[in-house]
């Protein structure tokens, strides 16, 4: 592990302080904690951005050459992006 110091205001020091208080814990777990929800909620929305996921379009009635050229219709046909 790291060490690092930072600042928060006094107002994010004291709900993280709450926080570790409610889950016998500590500041620094929380913000550990945080940190880690904030990368998982990033890689979700990153996900739900990605045409990739939103196939059933293509899937259901895609062309012929969708298993050849699959990264054309995913990411470069208009016609299939919402």
């Amino acid at each position: 592990m790291k060490r690092i110091n930072f600042e928060l205001s006094d107002d994010l020091y004291n709900k993280a302080k709450k926080i570790a208080r409610q889950n016998s814990t500590n500041v620094s777990f929380v913000i550990r904690e945080a940190l880690t929800v904030f990368e998982t909620k990033k890689s979700i929305q990153a996900k739900k951005n990605d045409p990739f996921f939103t196939l059933t379009e293509i899937i259901s009635e895609g062309p012929e050459d969708l298993s050849l050229n699959h990264d054309k219709y995913i990411y470069d046909n208009k016609e299939f992006k919402k």
